[in-house]
């Protein structure tokens, strides 16, 4: 462990931190129950404000939990650095991300995938590649500039509609082997390596479309992913600006991420028709568990 005294008393008081992460594309496409030794490509971004642990107690720096951020799992992993019998220091992003998949894997006891744990560890915006019994992610050429510039084309929106998630969940379960299902998940795979492609492009325009398709391709594989309201809320944001938009993790309600040239505009759109919504401020995180917490 780290030696300096600002490392010591931030050990003494417990004092850990982990970004949650905003997926762009290609969800669901990372649990090897549903791939079944296909691959997966999922584009996804960390982002602060930081969820902390400190003394035993958790900051969630004002996230509402159940948003489809992945506050659960940055707890889980904050949870599992702190625990005694576990070293970080000596094991790479990945060892961390697989120690943290098999925990909440374990736990859940459900088939869960790898995308919230490897985008949570890692930092950064990332293409990941999943198998069976991996996840690495994609080699891209995408600079700071060009992260800044998406950064600015997205709203954060949180619906107020409470999320049902394992609705979602258990309807993609029952139904992925469907011809709907399988049509759904083909595209959802494309979807996630084609928005990291457009991304290093620097063309934005198609970042936008493709998000509109996952989102599409993400209700075909699960209709309770939706709702009327949630359905109402994207067909205007369509209307005033936004180029594309979808929920944030299995859907069902939480945070609805819009991409959009004039951000601020969509804002003003959004909040005047739906007043119960509000807006979750954040910027990317570009540091990884290990640098976060200097270990």
């Amino acid at each position: 462990m780290p030696t300096s005294t600002s490392n010591i008393i931030n050990k003494i008081n417990y004092s850990l931190k982990a970004p949650l992460r905003i997926d762009f594309a290609g969800g669901w496409t990372d649990v090897p129950h549903i791939m079944k030794g296909k691959k997966g490509f999922v584009s996804n971004a960390a982002i602060r404000p930081l969820v902390e642990y400190k003394a035993g107690k958790f900051n969630f720096s004002g996230y509402p939990r159940g948003s489809g951020l992945s506050t659960s799992t940055a707890a889980k992993l904050l949870e599992m650095l702190n625990s005694k019998t576990y070293n970080a220091e000596p094991k790479s992003l990945s060892n961390i991300g697989e120690d943290l998949f098999n925990l909440e894997n374990e736990e859940l006891q459900w088939f869960i995938g790898r995308q919230d744990q490897y985008a949570i560890v890692y930092g950064g915006f990332h293409c990941f590649e999943f198998g069976d019994d991996y996840a690495k992610p994609l080699d891209l050429d995408i600079d700071r500039d060009t992260l800044d510039t998406l950064r600015q084309k997205l709203l954060l929106l949180h619906t107020s509609e409470s999320r049902n998630a394992q609705l979602a969940v258990e309807e993609v379960y029952k139904y992925h082997n469907t011809e709907n299902g399988q049509r759904a998940i083909a595209e959802l795979v494309i979807c996630g390596r084609e928005f990291a492609r457009a991304l290093e492009r620097k063309d934005f325009d198609a970042c936008a479309q493709i998000i509109d398709r996952n989102w599409e391709a993400q209700k075909l594989l699960a209709p309770s992913s939706t709702t009327e309201k949630l359905d109402a809320m994207y067909a205007f944001a369509k209307a005033n600006g936004a180029l594309g938009g979808k929920l944030c993790g299995a859907g069902g309600g939480g945070a609805f991420l819009f991409f959009a040239n004039d951000v601020d505009q969509l804002k003003k759109a959004m909040k005047q028709k739906f007043v119960d919504a509000f807006e979750i401020d954040f910027e990317f995180e570009y540091r990884s568990i290990k640098e976060l917490n200097q270990f």
